[in-house]
């Protein structure tokens, strides 16, 4: 079972892209502000979670009218908008939940995103051309010849990685987080193998 996420941030998805993650199966959830993309775009989500302060108006209307679900939280509170849908939204019942406009506008809420993928890691970030997602142990990347892919880490090291099937192979490296050599390697075989030891790392394919 699958799930989308509308944040508040940027938002340059096409229609069809859209309707690539969302079917009637899927259940849709809006942290605030992503309320206005969501049912602009035609979506009901199953609930709306958040203070509610950057909802539009007639969006807002709207929402009351067709009675959607909503949860309405004080400004003031431990959680961001999009954190407190992942705590509200019944997490553990989903296998995969990506998330929409989660990049953009500011800066700490787009980092914050990110590194919120390490606490909740059936997430996958989206846009039109990205899709990021984590990983704390080693993984395989099907299907995606040709692609360029990065890798970001959340640790001070990577240890003991290998490449194979990039472009530009590794074996047994370890990678300080303050290195830029696992950014823009492009993959070259149908199966493309991630090994590490350890380590916590944020992937981003460009799709």
């Amino acid at each position: 079972m699958e799930a989308v996420i509308f944040l508040n941030g940027e938002y340059d998805y096409k229609d069809n892209f859209l309707k690539k993650i969302i079917d009637k199966d899927t259940d849709i959830f809006c942290a605030d502000g992503g309320t206005n993309y969501c049912l602009e775009k035609g979506y009901i989500p199953k609930c709306i979670y958040g203070d509610l302060d950057s909802i539009k108006p007639e969006i807002l209307d709207k929402v009351t009218e067709m009675g959607i679900k909503t949860e309405k939280f004080p400004p003031e509170k431990d959680f961001s908008d999009f954190e407190l849908v992942l705590e509200e939204m019944g997490y553990e019942n989903y296998e995969k939940i990506y998330v929409v406009g989660a990049l953009g506008k500011r800066i700490d809420f787009t980092l914050n995103n990110i590194f919120l993928m390490e606490k909740y890691n059936k997430l996958v970030i989206l846009t039109e051309k990205e899709e990021i997602f984590f990983r704390e142990e080693s993984f395989t990347i099907a299907g995606k010849a040709g692609k360029t892919l990065s890798m970001v880490s959340l640790d001070s090291e990577i240890e003991g990685i290998t490449l194979k099937g990039f472009k530009y192979p590794l074996s047994d490296r370890y990678i300080k987080r303050d290195s830029s050599i696992l950014m823009s390697n492009v993959i070259l075989a149908d199966e493309a193998e991630i090994i590490f030891k350890k380590g916590k790392i944020v992937v981003i394919l460009y799709i």
